[in-house]
């Protein structure tokens, strides 16, 4: 979708950038802006993580020692929603508006999936990462539906996110 982006904007312009600012300027067709958008949402929602894409979270943190659990859950999570918003959502909005409710549902699905698959967890470290994977899919529901009320407290869940489960992988760390 980047490159695709790339060179559409190279070739209409003759400058090949990857400014936002340049590729918002330059508008992409509404039946091209829905492909690129399934394809940023494809990437960001491994990195989200998203349902159904989001299996290798709870294993990753299972596995990884309390600081590799702080990093993962408290930075590099939000990376993929914060790319959904800033570059996915932004450059496509029309798409956004038109597609809304499949992000909104795929958020949905996986705050009540993963809340559900929480409660039967065993191991501590799983359940805050089911957890993690819940509140995840809330801030892409707060992503999709794209008021000014949802997206603040899309940014804010995320901020706290990163300290309620980096301070939750703490306590699970010091206790096993």
């Amino acid at each position: 979708g980047a490159v695709w982006l790339y060179v559409a904007h190279g070739m209409a312009t003759d400058v090949y950038t990857f400014s936002l600012a340049a590729l918002r300027a330059s508008p992409v067709g509404p039946g091209a802006q829905a492909w690129l958008l399934a394809a940023f949402v494809l990437a960001f929602a491994i990195k989200t993580p998203m349902v159904p894409l989001h299996s290798w979270l709870p294993d990753a943190h299972t596995q990884a020692p309390t600081a590799g659990s702080l990093l993962l859950a408290g930075v590099l999570l939000k990376t993929g929603s914060y790319a959904l918003a800033r570059w996915g959502i932004a450059l496509f909005p029309q798409a956004a508006a038109e597609y809304w409710w499949t992000l909104a549902g795929l958020g949905a699905g996986g705050l009540v999936y993963s809340s559900w698959v929480a409660f039967a967890q065993t191991d501590a470290k799983r359940l805050v990462a089911y957890s993690s994977v819940g509140h995840m899919g809330l801030v892409v529901l707060g992503l999709a539906v794209w008021r000014d009320a949802a997206l603040e407290g899309a940014v804010l869940l995320m901020l706290n996110h990163a300290l309620t489960t980096g301070a939750l992988f703490i306590m699970v760390g010091m206790l096993g």
